[in-house]
């Protein structure tokens, strides 16, 4: 089962954003480009950034596949961390914490515990 953080704002009221708690495997891969899908656009220049550093400073192929790598492996495994940042700095709040499979139970869990948002007419 995953953890789901669940994040609600102020303006949009019949909004909310399920948070899965898990290593990102296509930030392993990709590395900072996934957080411009993720609409992270601090976090993407930030990562994209430094991987031009790491490019520019570092010349043995190796050493730069080996540091890309285990930057890499930061980011997949602090991703969603990051994207939670991002939430709240945009103005997001974490309210509740559901466990689930997969979003669509943990969203049911959501509403079994919350029924207040039923009335609101939540969507995902």
């Amino acid at each position: 089962m995953t953890l789901f953080s669940v994040f609600t704002h102020s303006k949009y009221t019949n909004k909310i954003v399920l948070l899965p708690q898990k290593f990102s495997f296509w930030t392993l891969v990709f590395g900072g480009i996934v957080f411009f899908f993720k609409k992270c656009w601090i976090s993407g220049f930030i990562a994209c950034a430094i991987t031009v550093i790491i490019k520019g400073l570092v010349q043995d192929p190796f050493l730069y596949s080996s540091l890309l790598w285990g930057f890499n492996l930061l980011l997949a495994c602090s991703a969603q961390d990051i994207v939670r940042w991002e939430l709240t700095f945009s103005g997001w709040n974490e309210d509740h914490v559901v466990a689930g499979h997969n979003r669509q139970e943990a969203f049911l869990r959501l509403l079994d515990n919350v029924p207040e948002l039923l009335e609101r007419k939540v969507r995902l």
